[in-house]
């Protein structure tokens, strides 16, 4: 175990106020006096200057000659830290109603009374620096848009804080000594799609966020949370409930359920350099003790308690071979060399790329002209962009060739060799009885799939999981089916058994639908490739001051145009990521009566009732990019999501990933006692399609009918400025309202497509003769010349994008989806 200072660890929270920019010139005072009041040494060390190099790019004229200053009264905007545009209304919004003499002496009231409570509350000092920790994102609402420095207000201080904090625990005879981890486990898409219920594939999720967690926690416990670079862990209710069992006092709740898989498979975090190693064999031990331990108590209170009926373990040998198998741990690590020879070495040592290397050349360069202009000396803060790289393609290379644990058996059961029934790979080694109503179905299942089939109640003894906690199955989901409003009721009340055949003959529409997204180009976001450059990172103040540094020297190259990668960037991507996850449960669940079953990092994972899951999807990733003036309630509270940002009851909080950070999404509509796994590999085939050949920032759906015809639609969600979906329900709606059959829709021929890509006037001639020959009602009342107009304008536009695939598609497609997802087959939806 380290020896950890954790009262100089809160002190270097507290080092700078989280309202640092309204005093800059006096700030120190006042974190004097909450290190005072929090009874932690006021200490500004290395770790401060370490921790500023890591957050941005290094300035001029700061040891000596004339500082680039600037103050409250000329922060005009906060610089998104994904997209790199000004946030300009935050200067109405925000920063002038906080500027005023009065409104500051307040909040700092607020700010000093608060952290008295979390040390009244937390006197021993590890527990304090937790709960520090855990709360100081929720300082104050608007703490999100306090910068940690107004000439580079691109980041929160926050952020800032975070770092200088884990550079503490890196501290060597008061110089850094750091080292970045990279740690993932695997496989993923394999592990999640091996489900035959709703149940499996919650399972599968979770058991991988539950594992990557339990590295994690290791250390967030031994080291500190503000050591995991990402991903975000405040809010997270895993961390929640860590710091809980801790004894740890909180007064801030998850948004986030914890049934929900919230963990990505990756981690990045800062480790002292000398006890690197041994950090990555300790997480990668934590993590088999922890599946063993799991795999275990499967084994030894469910399958060989021989009150479990329905259970029957065949081969306990098999069983505990496969234990071996998973899962795939891949890490490495690299320190954090503080002098340009370090740096160097490592890069040179690993690749030949010479675009990079020159560009590293020319950055040395840079920084070392900086320095000699009075700015902070070169340190192991300054080479983040490059050394992180190099980081990325070692952890790369090692899953290139990583090693499989060799598996072969001739195990059976009975006098059959039955492989794993969900494609595991393996030998079936357990054999589960599931019976609902009168149907009895056996599942044949490896070792894997037989914990996850039981991870949860595995949990629960375990106390690690709330007992309370159930999970729907297909048929309650496809219950939510608006048209089957009546027979829901008769099973709620008891009327009807869920399982009963009478009610699967009720059913109405019995289609449900699996909806995956994932965000558009996440791997550049993430590693840095589009990250703001570094002229979008500086208040203009500072952007003049370079270039007049630059014009008088015409022979160095300043890195206005490069991408500049920072931890305070990606701690702003894992954060804003953490909050978008931590409510995209609401709108999944309380809005929409579907499933959420993964919500981390940039994926989204659900079963809905087949009539929502359009509107969710749309909604979902509005929220994401922080777009479209939505809203979201939860209890008294009120989310919405515009301008790039989250407000908080209408004051800015936070920003979202940007307008021009976009997702996709993949869905499938398939009835409900089709197979699971087939509708999740649909939606993953269409979230590739979506990205692949519509374009990103697009949904594109598979509708599997009860005859097996598989139908695709798809569409990016807006066009010119056309939200598609709000559109195509407005227009199906419009056309119920005139009774306008459905059939109408279909009469547009391949043959007229054809001729629409040469003249698009012919479609809309079409669309006129198909409506004046149709059984509309009302056909000569301004109302219905409104929708023909509105109609002809949706299907040129629809119709234009679709010119992209390989064939055009009939421009009305998407309105038939919607009416179908609402009726089901009409053959009868069950």
């Amino acid at each position: 175990m380290p020896a950890i200072n954790w009262k100089e660890k809160a002190a270097a929270l507290l080092h700078d106020p989280v309202f640092k920019a309204f005093d800059i010139k006096s700030h120190e005072n006042l974190a004097n006096e909450l290190c005072s009041i929090a009874g932690v040494p006021s200490i500004r060390g290395q770790e401060d200057i370490v921790g500023s190099s890591l957050d941005r790019i290094p300035l001029p004229n700061e040891l000596y000659g004339r500082q680039i200053r600037v103050g409250m009264n000329e922060l005009k905007y906060f610089i998104h830290p994904i997209s790199g545009e000004k946030i300009t209304v935050l200067e109405q919004e925000l920063y002038s109603k906080i500027a005023d003499e009065n409104s500051q002496k307040k909040h700092t009231e607020e700010l000093k009374n608060k952290i008295k409570m979390i040390r009244e509350q937390n006197t021993d000092d590890e527990k304090f620096y937790h709960a520090l920790w855990w709360e100081l994102g929720y300082l104050t609402d608007f703490v999100g848009f306090m910068p940690a420095d107004t000439r580079v207000p691109n980041h929160s201080i926050i952020d800032h804080l975070e770092i200088t904090a884990a550079l503490q625990s890196c501290k060597k005879s008061a110089q850094i000594d750091a080292a970045l981890v990279m740690f993932a486990i695997g496989p993923v898409q394999e592990l999640i799609a091996q489900a035959r219920k709703t149940v499996d594939l919650w399972a599968g999720s979770y058991l991988l966020s539950y594992l990557t967690y339990k590295a994690i926690e290791f250390i967030g416990i031994n080291y500190g949370f503000d050591n995991i670079v990402y991903p975000y862990l405040r809010g997270n209710a895993f961390a929640y409930r860590t710091l809980q069992r801790l004894g740890v006092t909180l007064f801030t709740e998850p948004l986030m359920d914890e049934k929900i898989a919230s963990i990505p498979n990756v981690f990045l975090a800062i480790v002292p350099a000398w006890e690197a190693k041994k950090v990555i064999n300790m997480c990668e031990e934590v993590v088999k003790k922890s599946w063993e331990e799991l795999a275990t108590d499967v084994l030894e209170k469910r399958l060989k308690n021989p009150d479990e009926k329905s259970i029957g373990l065949k081969n306990i040998e098999e069983y505990k071979k496969q234990i071996e198998l998973f899962p795939i741990i891949n890490s490495t690590m690299i320190p954090l060399p503080d002098s340009v020879s370090g740096v160097r070495n490592i890069i040179e040592y690993v690749t030949t790329d010479e675009n990079f290397i020159s560009e590293f050349e020319s950055y040395i360069s840079f920084i070392e002209f900086i320095e000699s202009k009075g700015g902070y000396k070169i340190n192991a803060g300054s080479f983040y962009r490059y050394v992180f790289k190099v980081l990325t393609s070692r952890l790369n290379a090692i899953k290139t060739i990583r090693y499989f644990y060799p598996y072969q058996s001739d195990e059976q059961i009975g006098a059959q060799r039955i492989p794993d029934d969900f494609g595991a790979g393996v030998r079936a080694c357990v054999e589960v009885l599931d019976t609902a109503g009168n149907e009895v179905k056996i599942d044949y299942l490896g070792t894997v799939n037989t914990v996850k089939r039981f991870l949860r109640d595995v949990l629960v003894s375990k106390k690690l999981f709330d007992e309370r906690v159930k999970f729907k199955s297909v048929l309650e989901i496809a219950l939510e089916n608006d048209v089957n409003k009546e027979i829901a009721e008769e099973v709620e009340s008891g009327e009807l058994e869920l399982d009963a055949v009478e009610t699967q003959q009720k059913l109405k529409n019995g289609y449900i639908a699996v909806l995956m997204m994932d965000g558009d180009r996440m791997g550049k976001l993430v590693s840095g490739e589009s990250a703001p450059t570094m002229d979008k990172m500086l208040h203009d103040k500072a952007v003049q001051t370079l270039k007049e540094i630059q014009n008088n020297t015409p022979d160095k190259i300043f890195f206005f145009d490069k991408p500049i990668l920072t931890p305070s960037y990606q701690k702003a991507v894992s954060r804003t990521l953490g909050i978008f996850s931590s409510l995209v449960q609401y709108v999944v669940e309380d809005e929409y009566q579907g499933m959420l079953i993964y919500a981390g990092g940039d994926d989204v994972l659900a079963i809905l009732p087949a009539d929502k899951v359009l509107p969710c999807a749309n909604k979902i990733r509005k929220m994401y990019s922080g777009i479209g003036n939505v809203e979201l309630k939860i209890d008294n509270t009120t989310y919405k999501f515009d301008n790039g940002i989250l407000y908080k009851n209408d004051i800015p909080y936070t920003t979202m990933m940007g307008p021009t950070a976009t997702m996709s999404a993949g869905i499938s509509i398939i009835n409900h006692k089709s197979p699971l796994r087939v509708a999740i590999e649909l939606a993953r085939k269409q979230e590739h399609r979506a990205k692949e050949k519509l374009g990103r920032n697009a949904f594109s759906i598979a509708i599997v009918r009860r005859s097996g015809q598989i139908q695709e639609v798809g569409s990016k969600w807006e066009i010119d400025g056309m939200d598609v979906i709000e559109k195509s329900y407005e227009l199906y709606q419009k056309s119920e309202q005139f009774k306008l059959s459905h059939r109408s829709f279909y009469k547009i021929l391949e043959s007229d497509l054809e001729l629409a890509k040469e003249d698009e006037r012919f479609l809309e001639r079409v669309i006129d003769y198909i409506l004046r020959k149709s059984d509309a009602k009302s056909k000569k009342s301004e109302e219905f010349k409104r929708f023909t107009k509105e109609l002809k304008e949706y299907a040129k536009r629809v119709f234009a994008t679709s010119s992209i695939l390989e064939k055009p598609s009939n421009p009305f497609d998407l309105i038939l989806t919607v009416r179908f997802t609402k009726r089901g087959d009409k053959r009868g939806g069950n």
